[in-house]
């Protein structure tokens, strides 16, 4: 009996620390403003225009925002996945094939949110956060300047010297959400039970 309640102590002290001092990080849009945290480091980038819309690939819905923020279009998107699918574990895989690249530089991963730096196959630069807590979700937030990457990556983990290479401003969306990536490009598998 007395084992019983000693391991039950135990346990529950494991949790509270756990849920104080393990800070999860976040990406979201909330109440119009994009709010990215690590380690309860907040930033908060509020756009001057939001324009919606929802598509459905096959097994996956993505619900896109085209953002203004500082005169820059960038672009917020969350992308679920329907039934008995998960999204691969490789963040990085899942990104070289959405947004076709040739090179992904990953700048940090805190938590289960990246910060990258994306060169596509046609020699675009892409700024790019992305969280990946969820199998079956995953936000991307993409297409701001260097200096608003830096001064969000500066505030968020401290990080002063960053070796970025110069991006061009956006004039649409970037990802390559496809049936074909979806079902045979590694991006997206089945769950076999």
């Amino acid at each position: 009996m007395i084992k019983n309640i000693i391991i039950l102590i135990v346990f529950a002290l494991a949790i509270f620390l756990l849920n104080r001092y393990y800070q999860q990080s976040s990406l979201n849009f909330k109440d119009g403003m994009v709010l990215l945290e690590v380690k309860g480091k907040k930033v908060n980038l509020k756009p001057l225009a939001v324009e919606s819309s929802i598509e459905h690939f096959s097994n996956v819905d993505i619900e896109q925002k085209e953002l203004t923020i500082v005169k820059v279009k960038t672009y917020y998107e969350v992308a679920t996945i329907n039934g008995l699918y998960e999204f691969n574990y490789n963040i990085k895989e899942i990104i070289e094939v959405l947004f076709k690249s040739k090179k992904v530089q990953n700048i940090f991963s805190i938590h289960e949110l990246d910060a990258m730096q994306v060169t596509t196959d046609s020699g675009e630069v892409i700024n790019l956060f992305v969280t990946d807590n969820d199998t079956k979700e995953v936000h991307l937030f993409y297409g701001f300047s260097n200096e608003i990457f830096r001064s969000t990556i500066l505030t968020l983990t401290g990080i002063e010297k960053l070796e970025l290479s110069e991006v061009l401003e956006l004039s649409e969306s970037k990802t390559q959400w496809t049936v074909l990536n979806n079902d045979f490009n590694g991006i997206i598998s089945s769950i076999d039970y």
